[in-house]
């Protein structure tokens, strides 16, 4: 049986295999259960149609997996960044993503992030959305434990950086050039420069004021 890959997301669409569920038990500190249960909450809250439509079983029970946190590479850090690790420049954006499997091994990635005028400082899903990106995100944790997911804004692409290596990384998700490795973290500086000069992966050239 084919395994279908589909996810709930914001903008950064990401996910974990299911093989990743059956090897992460959320037994973490209280923000991650409470991650967890934002997700659950969300993805109760989808109409049975709605989770047909993104591959999920309509009804039945739902596996959650570990929670992934996303981080932030701000263009002011960008801009002011000439060497060095990036791992200190990057911050916490507040949005997580929660792997959840149905009974038929089908996984969906639910983002979950804080606030809104609505719901002031509590943990909310937020959108639904499907991407291929699930198996390079797979590769790069299985090869590299210590992986962080990144975003740059204002460009949709997203990174990550590898803390435990010496050298300054920051590698895209998905290879904008033929012949490239992922795997292979990319040097920083050279990721940076075409942000930098203002141009984004996905996006072209910055917006002008």
């Amino acid at each position: 049986m084919n395994r279908t890959l589909v996810f709930v997301v914001i903008s950064a669409v990401l996910a974990l295999p299911v093989r990743g569920l059956e090897r992460e038990k959320v037994s973490g500190p209280l923000e991650e259960r409470e991650v967890v249960e934002a997700a659950k909450r969300f993805v109760g809250a989808q109409k049975a149609e709605t989770l047909r439509g993104i591959g999920l079983a309509g009804s039945g029970e739902l596996r959650y997996g570990k929670p992934v946190e996303l981080y932030e590479l701000s263009m002011e850090k960008v801009q002011a960044w000439k060497k060095g690790p990036l791992t200190p420049h990057l911050a916490k954006t507040g949005s997580w993503y929660v792997p959840v499997e149905d009974a038929n091994g089908v996984a969906v990635l639910a983002q979950v992030g804080c606030c809104s005028k609505e719901v002031e400082g509590r943990l909310v899903g937020q959108s639904v959305g499907s991407s291929t990106l699930a198996t390079k995100w797979l590769e790069v944790k299985g090869r590299w434990p210590d992986a962080r997911l990144v975003s740059c804004p204002p460009g949709p692409a997203t990174y990550y950086v590898v803390p435990s290596l010496k050298k300054a990384n920051l590698t895209p998700m998905t290879s904008f050039e033929k012949g490239v490795d992922l795997l292979v973290p990319a040097d920083a500086a050279k990721t940076l420069a075409p942000l930098k000069a203002g141009r984004y992966p996905g996006l072209g050239a910055a917006p002008q004021e």
